[in-house]
């Protein structure tokens, strides 16, 4: 809730879908809110904000998807999330759907899968792929196949690793170098890695993003 001087902005949290065009076209395809039940846990054990906000929007992603898959069944979709998402239960949702997925992938969620990663990437000189743009943007993609993870039920589920440093030129601040990571289920070569970049176009390509609804209400005065 946002008050204001003459209104209050009422919000709530949902979890929208997303398709990802050229010329940073998006439009939104589906909606789901997330209620205050996906909140509580089943253990009733005290979890932390970052465990919540997994749980509720994982079970929000659990309705969005069969409404996806229902819209769109001959669609080819490859989901962009964050990474909340990368764990069995996200990963078993999309295999359900036979989609694909990106997940960004960060050293605090699965850490082990993460070192495994950062040991091998010098091992795999041949996986990179190096691109200058306009503007003195200069990207190098660095990938590792077949990373192996087991998630809490016991399924093991296998999947690309890709690592992107792109550096910036600039005369008022120098170079400066972002490291972006992805994890990515399907096998990967340097064509294939240019649709990040939105070059080569094979599927359609939804992100699900948590945001909010507002709706005003304006007081009345006399």
């Amino acid at each position: 809730m946002q008050k204001h001087e003459s209104s209050t902005v009422y919000l709530h949290q949902v979890l929208e879908a997303k398709l990802l065009g050229p010329g940073d076209l998006v439009l939104s395809v589906g909606s789901e809110f997330i209620e205050n039940a996906d909140a509580q846990g089943s253990t009733g054990k005290r979890r932390s904000a970052e465990a919540v906000k997994q749980d509720c929007e994982l079970k929000a992603f659990s309705r969005l998807a069969p409404a996806l898959k229902q819209e769109f069944p001959q669609l080819h979709l490859c989901v962009s999330v964050d990474s909340l998402y990368a764990c069995g239960r996200f990963f078993q949702m999309c295999k359900d759907h036979d989609w694909s997925y990106v997940c960004v992938f960060k050293p605090t969620v699965l850490p082990t899968v993460w070192r495994d990663f950062q040991s091998l990437l010098p091992l795999c000189p041949e996986n990179q792929l190096e691109r200058t743009w306009a503007g003195g943007v200069h990207q190098v993609y660095r990938w590792v196949h077949d990373l192996s993870y087991v998630d809490s039920e016991g399924r093991e589920w296998t999947f690309s690793a890709i690592q992107l440093t792109e550096t910036v030129s600039s005369s008022q601040t120098g170079q400066k170098a972002i490291v972006h990571s992805w994890s990515d289920p399907e096998m990967l070569d340097s064509p294939r890695l240019l649709q990040y970049k939105g070059e080569v176009t094979v599927t359609a390509i939804f992100a699900v993003r948590n945001c909010y609804w507002g709706v005003p209400v304006v007081s009345a005065r006399g």
